[in-house]
């Protein structure tokens, strides 16, 4: 592949023959003067296979559309040509004869030269998690990158691929954790104020790496303190053999009077167990001081006048990579169905396997191979998988009708089977101009697979909530998925408001109490269980925290939301008033649950601490209805979600993973951001109808171990990176599937999108939506106002347009930490909050509330936010908080403030990346700020 997938407008079957039986027979010039205009020399070629040869096809089966055609029906139902020849009678047969333009000593010799044998890749033949049989593999078989592999002949490359890209990508990352947790650190410890250190149950630990340390684990140590969090182990001395085991995380922008920090510092935030985990040695005497200059005096006069400390990385670290390998081993052909439908999971989920289920397996392994689907469709004519597959396809139930196996091919599925009333309250949703085009691309879906694919702001994610809530509507339950938990809630989101308009057309001019009112679709965001349970119990104290409900735990940020949660549902059905009030169109089961709840005296306390009308204190003082209880009541409410969307980690997880394999289909939202191997963990092996949203040109999978990044040998750490980077919507955009592509540009304000376009887009034609018309962004235009106010040598953007504006910080100094990599520029972020805080001032219409920054750096984005504290920027107090670029995907605002961060003199860093700028540059509706050292770009 080159940069990019892009659309094309061939359809192409390849054969590939064997070279081991031809020959060469030149024409004589009257017959070549009698079948072409030329005076060329002609050649015939016959290709002949042996018994044991056979040709290889590739593309046979793909969807093909060309209405009106006869050859679309020559390509799609096996129909016969002019001569009475179908194309799978021309594929089959074992002679073939070619007019070559080629002088026959010319042709003999270039077919008959010696090929390079085909790749083959040394992992073996088994593929299932094995730590040590990775090991060893991967120690043995060092070298350069593979090319990315956008095909694969057999199953056996398809895992391997696929299996050690994942593993490569972690395998060196941990073997570095195992030999940094066998090294012996000094640290001293700092307490937040003025308690004694022992009483002190999070201090800061100052542990000093030494550059030569950094230097010699330079490559693995920057993935690692991105995990953030880790285990200080603290011992009595050297060879102890008993230490105290605590957790830390990582300090980011540590500054305390008294303690500067060195560049071959690591400082820790570091917390002691609790009493009761006595085995970790919650009373362990650490070493600590109230100044560095202190610390330093004691270390000259002893050794041990620091803590001894070790570094523990290495815990948990392949978790998700096992969830990962194992469900790409569900593509191997001996495995046994995952995810298999209920109707099914009876008599076909455990061997036998059912013919039906065979046929839609081996349809689904070969999708993922992306060589079209010959040896599924079109079999060898003899032996027993012909007839097991002929009595499979005769049997599937995913057409109407079955047909020979002669005439078969992909089973179409309908994902729009609906009354004309609801279609047309779905494709209001969709632009005019794309709604009849939307119509017929889901009513005969090849597969029950649905590709879109469009640039930022041209309305992906609406359409793929349009599509799934058709697709809910025809078949049932779909489980939704999305790469991060932002592009999930945001999903999620999208969804909810979606089914409400919907219901609402379908519901004009029928009254309240009318019994044929339609339901909104029940759309549930899920989350960790753990996480679900606290902040339900922290909203029943305290109703007003919303998103702050969300549990505090000391080693991760909580994820969790409450925007259709299991909390908000439960909370309504209860009559909170953390949550809205239940509407007549909500879904009926929430209405059947609201009723239990009240009319079942078990629950009467738990309804009036939720209604207010008891304290928490006096619902805590008496009989409290106990966790079980709530957990049965979330069960309750998953078991009627109709749509479920997770990431694909919890997809995998207790009642989730037992809801996913119920499912009816599957929808992937940032599907150009997902990976494989966690579309698999979703899918499952059974050909689920799927559909899938995204583009490739924004952010890849996220594969930590970049491309070119080599050992000391110049081996590459992984050989698979360049395959780790290829998303599913981008592997089957490639294999020639028909995709969905969106040409209008809805959310930017005229003239926003056009450097994307420019430097990203060019191949792809658009134009602006009515939306993008800037009576639609007063936001905007106040900005550009304020502007034109501030800076009058700023040149104006064409009429009806507004344009991005770049502030050059001339001079500006990034802080590069030494131990951690990261950056951050505080005069730039200076400049940027004084500007934001002027324009906030000084411009009716702008609130701060209007304007989201992102940082490529975290480091940045944190300072950002500490210095937003201070009582010069306090009109900036309702400004969202800063976040990186990574997590911004998917998100958007109506001013976007970019610092860049980086400088001249320290280098672009990763800024340069091609799809990290497009999604910097596209989070916008209607005004982009840029903040920056302009020649750090370069040509870019």
């Amino acid at each position: 592949g080159g940069d990019c997938t892009a659309p094309i407008q061939t359809f192409k079957i390849t054969v590939r023959l064997p070279n081991n039986n031809v020959s060469v027979e030149e024409l004589k010039p009257d017959l070549v003067h009698a079948l072409f205009e030329s005076d060329k020399k002609m050649c015939r070629l016959d290709v002949r296979l042996a018994p044991d040869d056979c040709s290889v096809v590739i593309g046979y089966g793909m969807p093909f559309s060309h209405p009106g055609e006869q050859f679309e029906a020559f390509i799609n139902n096996s129909a016969p040509d002019s001569v009475g020849v179908t194309l799978i009678e021309v594929l089959q047969q074992r002679h073939f004869s070619f007019v070559v333009a080629s002088p026959s000593n010319v042709l003999r010799n270039w077919w008959t030269q010696p090929l390079p044998p085909p790749l083959h890749y040394p992992y073996g033949q088994e593929h299932a998690w094995s730590y040590e049989r990775y090991y060893d593999l991967i120690s043995g078989n060092k070298g350069p990158q593979f090319p990315p592999t956008w095909s694969f002949n057999n199953d056996n490359d398809h895992l391997t691929v696929l299996t050690q890209s994942e593993i490569q990508d972690i395998m060196w990352v941990h073997q570095a954790a195992i030999e940094i947790s066998e090294v012996f650190f000094r640290a001293y410890f700092i307490a937040p104020g003025d308690e004694d250190p022992q009483d002190c149950q999070e201090l800061y630990a100052v542990v000093t790496l030494g550059k030569q340390f950094i230097e010699q684990h330079r490559q693995p140590w920057f993935r690692l303190v991105n995990l953030r969090t880790l285990k200080l182990l603290l011992f009595d001395r050297e060879g102890d053999e008993n230490p105290a085991e605590w957790n830390a995380r990582i300090a980011e922008g540590f500054s305390k009077a008294g303690h500067p920090i060195r560049n071959d510092d690591l400082v820790l935030q570091v917390r002691r167990p609790g009493p009761t985990d006595s085995d970790r040695r919650p009373d362990f005497k650490v070493k600590a001081f109230d100044t560095r200059r202190r610390a330093d005096d004691a270390q000259r006069r002893d050794n041990d006048g620091w803590t001894c400390v070790s570094l523990q990385f290495n815990n948990d670290m392949f978790r998700d990579h096992k969830r990962k390998v194992k469900a790409v081993n569900w593509f191997s052909s001996q495995a046994q169905p995952h995810d298999v439908p209920e109707e099914l999971s009876s008599q076909a989920a455990m061997p036998p396997i059912s013919e039906e289920l065979r046929f839609r397996m081996a349809l689904h392994r070969a999708l993922v191979h992306g060589n079209g689907f010959w040896k599924v469709l079109a079999p060898n004519q003899d032996g027993e998988e012909m007839d097991q597959l002929t009595g499979a396809m005769a049997k599937a139930r995913l057409t109407d009708q079955a047909e020979s196996l002669a005439h078969r091919g992909l089973p179409v599925v309908n994902l729009i089977d609906l009354p004309d009333r609801h279609i047309d309250a779905l494709m209001e949703e969709v632009l005019p101009a794309d709604q009849m085009r939307l119509y017929n691309y889901l009513s005969e879906r090849c597969l029950g697979l649905v590709l879109i694919a469009a640039p930022p702001g041209f309305g992906k994610t609406t359409l793929l909530a349009t599509t799934t809530l058709a697709m809910a509507a025809t078949l049932g339950k779909i489980f939704a998925a999305a790469p991060t938990n932002v592009a999930t809630d945001n999903f999620a989101e999208r969804l909810d408001l979606i089914s409400q308009n919907v219901v609402e057309r379908l519901n004009t001019g029928k009254q309240s109490e009318d019994q044929t009112r339609a339901r909104r679709t029940f759309v549930m965001r899920g989350y960790k269980p753990g996480d679900e349970y606290q902040a339900f119990i922290n909203l029943l104290r305290d109703p007003k925290l919303g998103d702050k409900a969300a549990p505090d735990n000391w080693l991760r940020d909580s994820n969790w939301r409450l925007h259709l949660s299991l909390s908000f549902w439960l909370l309504m059905a209860l009559e909170s008033n953390a949550v809205r009030r239940l509407h007549h169109d909500d879904p009926s089961s929430i209405h059947t649950m609201k009723h239990i709840l009240g009319s079942t005296p078990a629950y009467n306390r738990l309804c009036r601490v939720a209604r207010g009308a008891m304290t928490w204190e006096e619902y805590e003082s008496g009989p409290a209805v106990h966790r079980d209880v709530i957990s049965g009541l979330f069960y309750t409410l998953l078991q009627s979600a109709d749509i479920l969307c997770t990431t694909p980690s919890l997809s995998c997880q207790d009642d989730f993973k037992a809801w996913k394999e119920k499912a009816k289909g599957i929808a992937v939202d940032e599907a150009g951001n997902i990976s494989r191997p966690d579309l698999y963990c979703v899918w499952g092996n059974t050909l689920l109808p799927c559909a899938m949203g995204g583009d490739d040109r924004q952010f890849a999978p996220s594969n930590q171990t970049r491309e070119d990044e080599m050992d000391s040998d110049g081996n590459h750490l992984n050989r698979f990176g360049g395959d780790a980077r290829i998303s599913a919507l981008e592997f089957f955009r490639a294999s020639g599937w028909p995709t969905f592509r969106l040409r209008v540009q809805l959310r930017m304000a005229r003239g926003l999108f056009d450097v994307c376009h420019r430097e990203v887009y060019s191949d792809l034609p658009f134009s602006y939506g009515s939306g993008s018309e800037l009576v639609n962004h007063g936001v905007g235009q106040a900005l550009e106002r304020h502007l034109r106010a501030r800076f009058r040598q700023l040149r104006p953007p064409p009429p009806g347009n507004l344009g991005e504006v770049f502030f050059h910080c001339q001079g500006t100094t990034c802080i590069v930490d030494e131990v951690t990599r990261s950056k951050r520029n505080p005069d730039q972020v200076e400049n940027a909050l004084e500007f934001l805080c002027g324009l906030v001032r000084r411009t009716p219409g702008i609130r701060a509330s209007n304007i989201a920054v992102i940082c490529p750096y975290k480091a940045n984005a944190l300072h950002v936010e500490r210095r937003r504290r201070k009582p010069q920027f306090s009109a900036l107090s309702a400004m969202p908080p800063a976040t990186t670029v990574d997590s911004f995907q998917g998100r958007e605002a109506d001013i976007v403030v970019v610092i860049i961060g980086t400088t001249q003199r320290v280098g672009p860093g990763f800024t340069t990346d091609k799809h990290r700028l497009n999604v910097m540059l596209s989070r916008q509706r209607s005004g982009l700020v840029i903040f920056g050292d302009i020649n750090v770009l370069g040509s870019i």
